[in-house]
């Protein structure tokens, strides 16, 4: 398990969950919110942003991802598996499983089979989601009396051109 207090690990989580990143992840949570779930399986952790709000919002959750947990949180089960050499029906009895911005990770010839895996758990519901590749505009303004901070973004897609998946693991 990570030491929680290395700066490293505290610098990479600062550059890693940015307000961009941080609001598609709210969204799963709405997501969510929106279903009868107790039990979810979250897929793809990495920093722990997400189950840390799961476990404090009262969910019973567990994490899968390739490797060790890269974050300290011992009262959260893990499983450390490939989630494309899942075998079905291995993991059962999750009422949702929450799979957000992890397929784009996995070799594309294995989305449709890893998709069929995470069926068959059994689950009642699953949430997928992939990173938004479009256009995008977000204006945020932040005022009080003594203090005033606005912030514009933009994204601008790469290409208009056909998707055209990734070789790399990390890469999007």
């Amino acid at each position: 398990m990570p030491d929680p207090h290395d700066a490293s690990l505290r610098a990479e989580w600062h550059r890693y969950y940015s307000p961009k990143r941080s609001a598609h992840q709210h969204m799963q949570l709405e997501l969510l919110g929106r279903i009868p779930a107790r039990r979810v399986l979250e897929i793809g952790p990495y920093l722990g942003y997400v189950t840390a709000l799961l476990d404090n919002a009262g969910y019973a959750v567990e994490t899968l991802d390739f490797g060790p947990r890269a974050f300290a949180r011992p009262d959260v089960p893990h499983h450390d598996v490939d989630l494309t050499t899942l075998a079905p029906g291995t993991l059962t009895g999750f009422d949702a499983i929450l799979c957000c911005e992890t397929l784009e990770h996995i070799p594309w010839e294995t989305a449709q089979a890893t998709l069929r895996t995470l069926a068959a758990t059994g689950s009642r519901f699953l949430i997928v989601s992939v990173p938004w590749s479009g256009a995008d505009l977000a204006l945020s303004l932040h005022m009080t009396p003594h203090w005033l901070r606005a912030k514009l973004a933009l994204k601008w897609p790469k290409s208009w051109r056909r998707f055209t998946p990734s070789s790399g693991l990390m890469e999007h």
